[in-house]
Formats: structure tokens, sequence, C-alpha cells
């Protein structure tokens, strides 16, 4: 088996294990522990598989906008020009940056202006 990982707090102070799959189903089987469990259901959605640009998940996380601002930003385009590109108001272009998931027109024009896939602008 390998060992065990501990994660850790800004002091390093022990919060949690990540124990090999082995272990745990020993741990499990010689213990009461099953009862603390729970199923969860799961449906698989159909963009599971999409993958997003780790430069564009950063600036979603650092300035705690959608995915399409962070695309945005991370084309260097300013509000102006895609109010322009899209024909449409700044402000409009402002207010639509509150939404998570733009209208499906709008986000395939994103798409197309910043070069990326239509389920890359949005987060399920």
């Amino acid at each position: 088996m390998n060992g065990i990982q501990f994660l850790t707090d800004a002091s390093g102070k022990r919060q949690s294990a990540v124990i090999p799959i082995e272990l745990f189903e020993k741990l499990v089987a010689e213990s009461e522990l099953d009862i603390f469990f729970e199923s969860v259901p799961y449906e698989a959605g159909p963009n599971d598989d999409e993958t997003y640009p780790h430069e564009i998940v950063t600036i979603r996380n650092k300035q705690d906008v959608p995915m399409h601002v962070a695309w945005r930003l991370h084309r260097g385009l300013t509000r102006e020009q895609v109010a322009e590109a899209l024909g449409i108001s700044t402000s409009g272009v402002a207010k639509m940056e509150t939404r998570a998931k733009p209208h499906k027109a709008t986000l395939q024009k994103l798409a197309k202006l910043y070069d990326c896939r239509v389920t890359q602008l949005y987060l399920e």
C-alpha cells in the first residue's frame, strides 16, 4: 500500500487524510463505519468531459467572475470591444457579465469571438 497523505491548514496543522482505498476498505470491513456512509446518486451530464484552460480557471477564481468574463479578460478584450463585436451597448455587455450563463445565441457569438467552445463559457 502507498502511504497516507495529510491535508493541512495554513499553519501546517493536519486537517484531513487521504488514504489508499485498500486501507479504507480494510478499516470499514473491520469496524462499524459503514453505518455512516450514504450512497450519493449521480447523473452524468452532457458536458462532464469538458476541459477548461488553467489560465481561464485562475482568472475566474482570483477575480470571482463567470467563465465567459474570464475568457474576455484572458483574450485582453474590453467591454467596448465585445459590445461592438456583438452589436450591443457596453451597458448590455456589463449586464450580460452579471449572469453565470448568458443566452444561447450570445454564447455562440462569444465562443467565436473568444476562439473557444460554447461549453467552455460556463460551468454546469
